[in-house]
């Protein structure tokens, strides 16, 4: 009897010959659709060989399309199934679909292969109803079947067929900050399943299969894939998704915020009126600024304009928000009591004018403090010793797109940074504080540096006051 989910098609589910047997993540995909009507409107993003389209098809959903990047499984499709409603597209601009007109958008093992997974995943919210849900499907990147498949994949092709590598968390995150509310999460635990692979030559794949893959199995059985239904909330909550989003970073993000938000806060050597946050994102510091009272009055600018004003007001007096224009901080001179910015100086062109404009809006006897990568951090030091620690450096893509730092600072060159303005500058206020030592995506690390492993540290604080 032939297996009801086998395509016509060359197939994503050869392995799983048992009669009747599905992958185990249709299992999931099957849970969070089975209380709702068969008619309505579901659409799979990145289709593939088409299983989950036919499955979902046999299953009674009739109201389904699918989108599929790569032209030759879409023809193949087309021409075994003709019935089914198609299209070629790309996951990262789903136009001409219209907005809010599906109930469940699918999206299995496509995100880690996109230059830029969180335009797929806004992409998605658009063509949501509100109320909607989206399920995805990535893997873990920091599995070691992953790494040593994106090893071996690199010595033989040049190259690596995933660009992107999550974790449970950054997935988590990057859901969020679009606007989706996490309702439900599971995980498949796998070993090295490239033992497995149909590509390894007959005789070893033997080897592989029988005796290796038993044994890694007894030793390595972690979590391989994250399966995640997310909701399209209405506009008004969307907004507190984002305020939610906030708070959860601030009462409980992983070891390296919060010892990032302590060392922040012991800076605040007082309470301030008026404070600027340059590059300001969403505002989280500001949000922790005045969250914990040290700061009555916020102003952030960046190029995005993305500021969460509403929730910054439920803690302050005043909040208001610039665009930045021609590398300019829009602000008056002498204006704010407190400037500072996080994980921005690492991007400018300019650094030295980008320190300068801090203190050219700070009022006399201000503070200003500079938060950015550590150059010689746990995670950059194998790169170091190997000679491939290049700058500008492709950090990946996050909410606002690519993230390039141009460069990262020794303790050193930020002291040289300071020197610049010194003639501005309270020569007796400079601190450099070290925070954190260990490695972010593991969430493995203590906030207590030994002196003699500073230079080691995640994050440098560059603290100084405006001359009176």
């Amino acid at each position: 009897m032939i297996n009801k989910y086998t395509t016509g098609v060359v197939n994503d589910i050869k392995n799983f010959v048992a009669e009747n047997q599905k992958p185990r993540g249709w299992q999931f995909l099957d849970d969070c659709i089975n209380d709702k009507e068969k008619t309505i409107n579901i659409l799979d993003v990145g289709f593939g060989s088409g299983n989950i389209v036919l499955h979902l098809w046999q299953s009674g959903y009739k109201n389904i399309q699918g989108i599929e990047y790569t032209k030759e499984l879409y023809e193949q499709m087309q021409l075994t199934h003709p019935y089914l409603k198609i299209q070629t597209g790309n996951a990262e601009n789903l136009l001409p679909l219209k907005d809010g007109v599906f109930d469940c958008v699918y999206c299995n093992q496509v995100l880690e292969h996109l230059p830029h997974p969180e335009l797929a995943i806004k992409e998605s919210y658009r063509v949501l109803r509100d109320g909607g849900v989206y399920i995805i499907s990535v893997p873990n990147g920091h599995h070691l079947n992953d790494v040593i498949t994106k090893i071996i994949q690199k010595i033989i092709y040049g190259r690596y067929e995933h660009l992107q590598s999550f974790s449970y968390k950054s997935i988590r995150c990057m859901l969020e900050n679009q606007g989706f509310v996490v309702n439900k999460s599971a995980s498949r635990k796998h070993s090295l399943d490239f033992l497995l692979d149909d590509r390894i030559p007959k005789p070893f794949r033997v080897i592989a299969t029988k005796i290796i893959y038993p044994i890694c199995k007894k030793v390595y059985w972690k979590d391989m894939f994250f399966d995640i239904l997310a909701t399209k909330q209405t506009k008004i909550s969307d907004y507190n998704n984002i305020c939610t989003h906030l708070q959860t970073r601030f009462n409980a993000g992983g070891r390296f915020q919060r010892c990032q938000v302590d060392k922040f806060l012991s800076l605040l050597n007082k309470n301030y009126k008026k404070s600027l946050e340059v590059g300001c994102g969403k505002g989280f510091f500001s949000y922790v600024a005045t969250k914990t009272g040290r700061v009555t009055e916020v102003a952030g600018c960046d190029v995005f304009d993305d500021f969460q004003i509403k929730e910054l007001s439920q803690y302050t007096n005043k909040v208001e928000y610039k665009n930045i224009e021609n590398n300019t901080v829009p602000y008056e001179d002498n204006t704010f009591d407190l400037v500072f910015s996080m994980d921005v100086l690492e991007h400018v062109e300019d650094d030295a004018v980008f320190v300068k404009e801090h203190l050219r809006v700070c009022k006399k006897g201000g503070r200003v403090i500079i938060g950015t990568p550590n150059y010689f951090r746990v995670t950059n030091l194998p790169l170091y010793l190997l000679g491939k620690l290049k700058y500008p450096r492709d950090m990946g893509s996050d909410t606002y797109g690519k993230c390039i730092h141009l460069r990262e600072y020794k303790k050193e060159q930020l002291l040289a940074l300071v020197r610049g303005s010194v003639a501005f500058i309270d020569k007796d206020s400079v601190m450099i504080t070290p925070c954190w030592l260990g490695v972010m995506a593991l969430d493995v690390g203590t906030g207590k540096l030994p002196s003699f492993l500073e230079n080691y540290c995640q994050f440098w604080f560059l603290t100084f006051n405006k001359k009176l």
